[in-house]
Order: structure tokens, then C-alpha cells, then sequence
């Protein structure tokens, strides 16, 4: 995970071990990490066990097959996203969070902006990733809609299914808000601009790309502008910027490029809003940190967004892009909207779990009661 609610998550759980580590033997425990990657570099400087792994794909196959020769049979082996390792099939008790949402909503075609080839093989690999699963012990979903699903779903319904659900990552919280390197992006922005952040990577998925179409949709351009955290070499950035020039709204969009964890807040605290366009998520940090910072929501009008945040969000179709700016135009005009979702995302946020009562959760299953 080099970025994204996945990065934010683990950082999180790492931060609380590390602040209880005089509860537990912490040297009981080992992590397995990217190589030069943010969560080896917080490992390293707080002096947790870990072994690096390159990600290159053959330094992956080999050490996850070879696993076996490293570990005791029936070690406890805890993934945050993903299936269990290739060598640890019946000889780890794996449990694995999952995030691969599109293999429980198949009625989304998920894949439906790739070539034929492109398509076929992404199907493939999400085929390998269910039949990975198979071999896991226990499944952590995040929310009751894709749990629901796991019920009844083939490769899922004999298993320990569990429920832990996503919260706020210990880095984000207005007491976490630093002076940082961002602030300059956003001071050149008029005072009065209406600034939605979408806080994501280049996936498709997320559908940034719609950003220059919405944008120019609206009457009036100047008081709306879009933050994007996209790395400005990326292709996808490159695309998403010679449509907007080709449509005249590039100004409206300012790119802060890839954010660390320990800046999110930071980020946050600057804009007015929080965005999440996507086609499909299993959950999204984007919904409870907005929450967590008081910031507007806008998502996706679809039942995987409904069931996350209830009333705690603006919903859009995204597919129909004149009503996607009429429906922000709306909102911005309209401060009682804005306090009422405010209001609604503290309410939505007391549901949640806390940090704390998350990671209790992990461990438990890892065998630690704290």
C-alpha cells in the first residue's frame, strides 16, 4: 500500500502498537513490508520487527512461497487488504481484510473502461484473488452491505466472517493539523472560492477524469475549484489536464500532488468539501474523515455509498454531469445545507468505532486482549 485509505489504515494500527507496546511483547510480533516504503520507514524509526519485501512481482512470489521455511506452522498471520500469502495456505490461521468489493457487486462492470484484453485479464486476476480467499481462515469486511453479501456468496459462506468496521485514522483529527508544504497550493486561490477535495489516486475507478466535464458545466467557474492529490508525471494527470485546457477550466483545478499520511489533516482543514466520485468502493477513509474534520461529503448515488453514510452525505449522479453541477451549485448557495451535513457526519461518526476500539479488534483476533 503506497498510498491511499489503505496506507492510512495500517499507519494507524502501527501508531497504536507502537503507543502500547508496554501492554504486550511486542517482539512477539513481525511485519512484512513493502521495501523503501512509508510503513518500513515508521517500523525502522521505531524499532518494530519487520522484514522488507521488494514489490517487484518475482521477490514477492518467492518469499511468500518460501514462507513456510521461515515460521512455525499455525502462526497467526494478519493481512489489512488482501488474500493470505502463496506459502501460507493451511499453514499460517490467516485472517484477511478484504477490499475487493467488485467481486461481491457483479452486477458493476467494474473493469468497463479497459480493452477486451485489458478486461479479460483483470477479471482473471480478480478470479485468483477469490480463490485466494478460500484459504483464509477469517474475512474482515468494513461495512453490513458487503458482509450481507459475503453470507451468501459461494466462496465466502463457509467461513468466519467479521465485522470491523472502518474509522478515522489516528493521523487525522483537527488536533493533527501541521504546517506544511500544501498551504502554498491553496493560498493563490480567491478567498471566496468553493475548494472540494478529492482526495484519491489515479485509478479510474475513482472517475477524476470527470472533473474538466463538471467543471464546465458550471455558470460560473471562478467561485468553484477542485484539489486533486495525483502525481503530476502520472498519465492519468496528464489526461485529466488537456481535457480541462481543451475546455477552457483548467485554472479551476489545483493538483497538491501525493500527500503523506501525516498531511491529510492538513489538507483537509484548507478545502470546504470532500468528494468521492467513485464507481465502487468497500468502504472509503474519504467518508469518515470528512467527518471527523467537519467537511461536507459529496458521493456517488449508489447503494455501496447509501449504506456507509445514511444521511451523512450529498448524493450524486455521477452519470448524468448537468445535474452533478446543478446539485453542487445548489449546495454551495445554501449554508443551512452544508451545517445540516456537518451535523449529520457527527452523528453518523458516533456509530463508528474509534481508533482504539478498532485496533482492540486486531488484536483480539490476534490473540491479545488489552
Amino acid at each position: 500500500m503506497k498510498q491511499g485509505g489503505g496506507l492510512q489504515n495500517v499507519m494507524s494500527f502501527l501508531n497504536l502498537f507502537h503507543e502500547n507496546r508496554h501492554f504486550y511483547d511486542a517482539n512477539r510480533f513481525i511485519f512484512f513490508v513493502n521495501k523503501k516504503s512509508e510503513i518500513q520507514k515508521y517500523c525502522s524509526n521505531n524499532n518494530l520487527n519487520y522484514i522488507s519485501v521488494s514489490p517487484r512481482l518475482l521477490s514477492r512470489v518467492y518469499f511468500e512461497l518460501t514462507i513456510f521455511w521461515r515460521y512455525p506452522r499455525g502462526s497467526k498471520c494478519l493481512t489489512f487488504f488482501g488474500p493470505p500469502l502463496l506459502g501460507s495456505y493451511k499453514y499460517f490461521y490467516n485472517i484477511n481484510g478484504f477490499a475487493y468489493s467488485n467481486i461481491l457487486h457483479p452486477e458493476i462492470d467494474f473493469w468497463s473502461w479497459g480493452g477486451v484484453y485489458f478486461k479479460f485479464f483483470k477479471k482473471m486476476k480478480d478470479l485468483y484473488r477469490e480463490y485466494s480467499y478460500s484459504f483464509a481462515d477469517e474475512i474482515i469486511f468494513e461495512t453490513e452491505l458487503l458482509l450481507e453479501k459475503a453470507k451468501i456468496y459461494k466462496t465466502f459462506r463457509n467461513k468466519k466472517l467479521r465485522l470491523i468496521k472502518m474509522v478515522p485514522s489516528k493521523l487525522v483529527s483537527p488536533d493533527k493539523i501541521i504546517s506544511t508544504r500544501i498551504k502554498h497550493f491553496l493560498e493563490l486561490l480567491p478567498a471566496n472560492t468553493n475548494k472540494i477535495l478529492l482526495l484519491s489516486g489515479p485509478h479510474p475507478n475513482k472517475r477524476l477524469h470527470i472533473v474538466p466535464n463538471i467543471l464546465a458545466h458550471f455558470k460560473n467557474n471562478e467561485n468553484i475549484c477542485f484539489i486533486l492529490t495525483l502525481e503530476p508525471d502520472s498519465e492519468y494527470y496528464k489526461g485529466i489536464i488537456r481535457d480541462a485546457t481543451r475546455l477552457g477550466v483548467e485554472k479551476y483545478i489545483v493538483n497538491v500532488g501525493t500527500i503523506l499520511p501525516n498531511e491529510v489533516a492538513s489538507l483537509i482543514s484548507l478545502v470546504d468539501t470532500m468528494g468521492n466520485f467513485s464507481v465502487l468502493e468497500s468502504f472509503s477513509n474519504n467518508f469518515v474523515e470528512a467527518w471527523v474534520m467537519k467537511k461536507p461529503l459529496f458521493v456517488t448515488d449508489a447503494d455501496w455509498s447509501r449504506s456507509a453514510c445514511s444521511d451523512a452525505a450529498l448524493y450524486l449522479n455521477i452519470e448524468d454531469i448537468e445535474t452533478v453541477s446543478q446539485s453542487i451549485t445548489t449546495f454551495f448557495a445554501q449554508k443551512s445545507n452544508q451545517l445540516e451535513l456537518i451535523r449529520n457526519g457527527d452523528k453518523q461518526l458516533k456509530k463508528q468505532p474509534t481508533a482504539v476500539n478498532r485496533f482492540h479488534s486486531y488484536m483480539s483476533l490476534l490473540g491479545v486482549e488489552l
